[in-house]
């Protein structure tokens, strides 16, 4: 048995039980410890954890064996004591964590079909008349129109009729700008003792007029005027 010490722990304590060098101390050895009024007990071997002032290491340290144990002799468990007052209520906790969100409610039921808008309103008034357009473009020239009929136009014409050694026919030619045809041919002068043929004449190209004539006796060479009814 040890010494008795006054205080069970104190670093760098010579008094204190747990600055004892458990290397050099039987397994079972026993020591009153003062500030605890209790026995302590030493298990050699013990790799106990340590556990308050009921089990302590020694001052080698937790990681090698040799615990101090304290001694609580055994016996009959006295009568229960009358009952302590009630202490004071304590201070409200601190409020909790707010819960998860809900799952999410049914979709409730469709609602009446609303009533329909009210009457068509009146229809406004005319809008005010718009600006007028630009001019459109010219259009194309058209089609040439088809050839009109022509203009019946009655001309003097003066042919120079050849020499008639004896009565004979012949045909002079006159140019006559712009003829397309004739329709028949009267005598202007008689003057001459010649004989015309009306159902004769005809329009050459370029306008050349030839007229059929018959002398009915010798004649030198002269000019007759004819009246001609031609289209131009």
């Amino acid at each position: 048995m040890l010494s008795p010490r006054n205080v069970l722990l104190g670093p760098g304590d010579g008094n204190a039980l747990e600055n004892v060098n458990g290397q050099t101390l039987p397994n079972g050895c026993v020591c009153w410890v003062g500030n605890q009024d209790a026995f302590y007990y030493f298990v050699k071997f013990s790799m106990s954890a340590p556990s308050g002032t009921l089990i302590i290491a020694t001052v080698q340290g937790t990681g090698v064996p040799g615990r101090w144990f304290k001694y609580a002799p055994s016996g009959s468990t006295g009568s229960t004591g009358a009952t302590g007052a009630t202490g004071a209520t304590g201070s409200t906790g601190a409020t909790g964590s707010t819960g998860a969100t809900g799952a999410t409610g049914a979709t409730g039921a469709t609602g009446a079909t609303g009533n329909t808008g009210g009457a068509t309103g009146s229809t406004g008034a005319t809008g005010a008349t718009g600006a007028t357009g630009a001019t459109g473009a010219t259009g194309g020239t058209g089609a040439t129109g088809a050839t009109g009929a022509g203009t019946i136009i009655h001309s003097n014409v003066t042919l120079t009729i050849p020499t008639f050694g004896a009565a004979g026919v012949a045909k002079p030619t006159v140019a006559v700008s712009g003829l397309l045809t004739t329709d028949g041919i009267t005598v202007q002068s008689t003057a001459w003792p010649v004989t015309i043929y009306p159902m004769e004449p005809y329009c050459a190209t370029n306008g050349v007029l030839t007229v059929p004539m018959q002398a009915t006796a010798a004649l030198t060479t002269q000019d007759i005027t004819i009246r001609v009814t031609m289209l131009r």
